[in-house]
């Protein structure tokens, strides 16, 4: 899904900026079993951000109450394609529902983050509105029922100008 050592990196310290953002809300939704793994099932999808595809961006899978599991977590590439996971060592999610949000992170100017830069090094901002960035607001949101075949998701964010 990377094309690049720099893409790379720039996705896992995207993803490390929302693990740390969503564990908060991932424990407070009852999503993490304590029983036995549930099987997971491939998800994957495209995200565009008014008629363009979405890169960079981290893609974040909520469950609602009732679904079992803890979620998962994608990056999407420059062509706004993304791969949820449970972690490194478990692709897919459990069969669910999920609430969908997204983070990306950009400099003031809207320029990527410098490598070896962090988001606070720059005084980053969040490029997604938050209607899209928090789980916790009501309207409007993603939300998507994954069954067990797996599910490959087309999500729209609104352009803002």
């Amino acid at each position: 899904m990377f094309k690049s050592d720099r893409d790379q990196s720039f996705s896992w310290r995207t993803l490390q900026i929302v693990i740390v953002t969503a564990a908060t809300f991932v424990v407070g939704c009852g999503g993490a079993s304590s029983g036995p793994l549930v099987k997971t099932v491939p998800v994957t999808g495209k995200v565009f951000l008014g008629q363009k595809p979405l890169s960079g961006a981290a893609v974040l899978l909520t469950p609602v109450q009732g679904t079992k599991g803890a979620g998962g977590i994608g990056v999407t590439d420059a062509e706004g394609r993304f791969m949820a996971s449970v972690d490194q060592k478990r692709p897919g999610v459990e069969p669910g529902t999920y609430v969908v949000t997204f983070t990306k992170w950009a400099q003031k100017d809207g320029s990527p983050i410098p490598a070896g830069k962090t988001a606070a090094d720059v005084e980053a901002i969040q490029v997604i509105p938050e209607a899209y960035s928090n789980p916790s607001i009501e309207f409007p949101k993603n939300v998507v029922t994954i069954d067990k075949a797996g599910g490959d998701l087309d999500l729209q964010i609104p352009a803002t100008n």
